[in-house]
């Protein structure tokens, strides 16, 4: 849409339409407890994991030095010795990394989430700041499409998740209640499942798969 008497566009830039991706304080901070809660419960499996390779270890560890007892003992010649004990710790390092694979270490991930966070409250101002490389990342993170007329208007936008269920009006109803009235938030709970899995928050055999655009993508003007 252009002004008629100037006819220059009266659509927002890039620049300001950042300034209307809001995400308030408040908002921001329900958001974390509730995907903290989420990516908790839905470690369990991680947890199991976890203790299964631990135990897996003892049991490796008990074996390596039986084997070695049998040596000085006589009853384990050489070779076998030394074959016995490569094949132990190629199993004591593919056990080592399942089980670190599948520690989550919460400090380190609450950190991460509340800059994070801390970030989406302030992306105006991030975008302003930022240089075209960084611009052009920002837009593949947060747009699953965003359509720029030849005059620098954005005409279309559609934000990916979890930049999008920030924004879903419902959603963020659903969190300003949740605060005051916590509860177990049967029916959002996919809506916090889909923001763990999104920002990376768990332990997951499935990859999130979506295609962005590497640069904005322009439309002639009209």
């Amino acid at each position: 849409m252009r002004n008629p008497t100037t006819g220059v566009s009266t659509k927002p830039g890039p620049v300001q339409y950042y300034q209307t991706i809001k995400l308030d304080e408040a908002t921001a901070d329900t958001l974390y407890g509730h995907i903290v809660s989420a990516a908790k419960k839905r470690n369990t499996r991680a947890l199991r994991m976890a203790k299964q390779q631990r135990k897996r270890i003892e049991i490796l560890e008990n074996e390596r030095r039986a084997l070695l007892k049998a040596h000085l003992a006589g009853a384990v010649p050489i070779e076998l010795l030394s074959e016995e004990q490569t094949r132990i710790t190629d199993e004591l390092a593919q056990a080592g990394a399942l089980m670190a694979n599948s520690e989550i270490h919460w400090e380190e991930l609450q950190r991460s989430l509340r800059k994070a966070l801390a970030l989406a409250t302030n992306l105006g101002s991030a975008y302003t700041r930022a240089g075209e490389k960084v611009r052009r990342q920002m837009n593949q993170a947060i747009f699953e499409e965003i359509l720029v007329e030849v005059d620098g208007s954005v005409i279309y936008a559609r934000m990916a998740q979890p930049f999008a269920a920030f924004h879903d009006e419902e959603f963020r109803l659903w969190l300003a209640e949740s605060a005051t009235n916590p509860g177990p938030g049967a029916a959002r709970g996919s809506n916090v499942d889909t923001l763990v899995e999104a920002m990376g928050l768990e332990p997951t055999t499935s990859t999130l798969q979506r295609s962005h655009s590497s640069q904005l993508s322009y439309a002639p003007g009209g």
